[in-house]
């Protein structure tokens, strides 16, 4: 190298090891280390193979991220360390109390693994009091739930109704052809708070904030398939699946002519007034939205009294559940046991799919069943929570807040147990599109969490024999959320490259 050359090497390196940030608000604390990665900056593209290219610290890709234009105003935090060497590889704002959205999820994921147990399945029973005289039942039957949420759920493999078939086929075999008395539904496991008191009005009759009760049935979402042909009209209902007994659509909604489709489904548990408003798109299909069921444990008692005429067993008494009627199982007899997958396979599916009423429903089962308060489970371990708010258990609630680093160290504590039920970005689960086209894709495991000025991921890196684990969350950026989304690609792609080393 010639001489010229060194020198100009030597200052910038000097110059890079002198960089600092720091703002009265915003004050990045860069560790020391010697890690030299590369970083384009001609080009809006993540370069797909490891080509070396003009070398920065890894300090400098966190300035470089930190001082995007998509980061200027933003409260942001970020936390990543080595797994076995304990380097911290960068740190931002790392303890600071941040909205997560979904990444809240692996707060009680890993508690759910810890308290409940990974192998623990839930239980739906089916039971009957009175007596079977030729061929009667003289009393009632009585499904008692155990606050599975995967009862006939759209997340699983196989026939939906699978469960329902299996109860038919128990009174066929003890010999019940007619029933005499009422179908009762106990479902009161966790009483009848079934969401949040802090989520939003708009996230209430959604398909994404539906209620989690001792009964969930078919993921407590029905279907609605619109006629949204005619601009200037309100979108024709065409269908309901599955049908709701007493169910009361108020349609507002107007089909648009152009933009994009942006409607909400509204409506309060325990109600049968559901109104569908905004606009749509005009589609030469059928379109099809979701809205919650606002009764689950009805809803299952009538559905399952409607499969019972249907499959020849006559049934002409009540339905009620405990929520309105007192219902004993003194003297009950169980015929059937519906089984739950085991917790650690629920906890895979909510963090693969981000679903908030399964994750509601292990948060019910830890803080209302297993009364556990997991501000003080965690306390007593001897983490540092002082940027935690629990409000509600899968992050839909903008009340909840958590540090980077408290998320990294949840991750550590659970490595090997969750690291398998992390969807593989760039692969699989809601992140097949994050990370897709960089040397990253296939290598790093993580949560996702995202809602209106939130983007959020948290998770481990196993790259070149190394492993990271990293959390970083975004509360509010300049520009779109793939503008966000690429810069954040790009900061991965060079913190987590192995260091490059200068040629003479």
């Amino acid at each position: 190298m010639k001489l010229k050359n060194k020198i100009l090497l030597l200052f910038y390196l000097l110059l890079v090891s002198c960089t600092s940030f720091n703002r009265r608000d915003n004050q990045i604390n860069l560790p020391s280390s010697s890690a030299i990665i590369s970083i384009d900056d001609t080009s809006n593209e993540i370069e797909t193979n490891e080509k070396i290219q003009p070398v920065v610290t890894r300090q400098e890709a966190l300035l470089k991220f930190a001082n995007s234009k998509v980061m200027k105003s933003s409260n942001w935090g970020f936390y990543a360390v080595d797994l076995d060497t304990q380097e911290i590889l960068a740190k931002y704002r790392e303890n600071i109390a941040l909205t997560p959205a979904s990444v809240f999820k692996l707060l009680t994921s890993i508690t759910a693994l810890d308290i409940i147990g990974k192998d623990t399945q839930l239980k739906t029973q089916l039971m009957y009091n009175g007596v079977i005289e030729n061929g009667i039942l003289k009393g009632d039957l009585i499904i008692k739930g155990g606050g599975d949420p995967t009862l006939g759920s759209a997340l699983l493999k196989g026939d939906r109704e699978a469960f329902l078939e299996i109860w038919l086929n128990t009174l066929k075999n003890i010999g019940i052809k007619s029933i005499e008395g009422n179908i009762l539904v106990i479902d009161n496991l966790f009483g009848y708070e079934g969401v949040s008191n802090k989520w939003m009005l708009e996230d209430l009759g959604s398909n994404y904030g539906q209620p989690s009760y001792g009964i969930n049935i078919f993921d407590n979402l029905y279907n609605i398939y619109l006629d949204t042909t005619t601009i200037g009209e309100k979108p024709k209902i065409l269908s309901i699946t599955p049908e709701v007994d007493n169910l009361k659509l108020v349609n507002s909604a107007i089909v648009g002519n152009g933009g994009r489709n942006d409607f909400v489904v509204r409506g309060l548990p325990f109600e049968n007034r559901r109104e569908i408003m905004g606009s749509f798109i005009k589609s030469h299909t059928p379109y099809l939205i979701q809205s919650d069921i606002p009764n689950p444990g009805l809803f299952l008692g009538e559905y399952f009294a409607k499969y019972l005429k249907k499959n020849h067993i006559e049934f002409n008494g009540e339905i009620a559940t405990s929520r309105t009627r007192k219902i004993s199982t003194n003297e009950a007899h169980i015929i059937s046991t519906i089984k739950s997958p085991p917790i650690q396979e629920i906890v895979k599916l909510l963090l693969f799919k981000s679903d908030n009423q399964y994750t509601q429903t292990l948060y019910n089962l830890l803080t209302k069943v297993y009364k556990v308060d997991i501000y003080k489970y965690w306390k007593e371990k001897g983490y540092n929570l002082n940027a935690l708010t629990i409000t509600d258990g899968c992050g839909l609630s903008r009340s909840n807040t958590i540090s980077p680093k408290l998320l990294v160290e949840l991750l550590k504590y659970s490595y090997n147990d969750i690291k398998p039920l992390l969807a593989t970005a760039g692969v699989n689960g809601n992140v097949t599109e994050f990370l897709r086209r960089t040397p990253l894709k296939g290598k790093t495991f993580l949560k996702t969490g995202s809602m209106g000025g939130v983007q959020s991921y948290a998770g481990i890196v196993e790259k070149d024999g190394k492993r990271y684990l990293f959390a970083i969350m975004v509360n509010h950026w300049n520009g779109s959320r793939n503008q966000l989304n690429k810069e954040i690609e790009r900061f991965f792609t060079n913190l987590f490259r192995e260091p490059v080393e200068i040629k003479n």
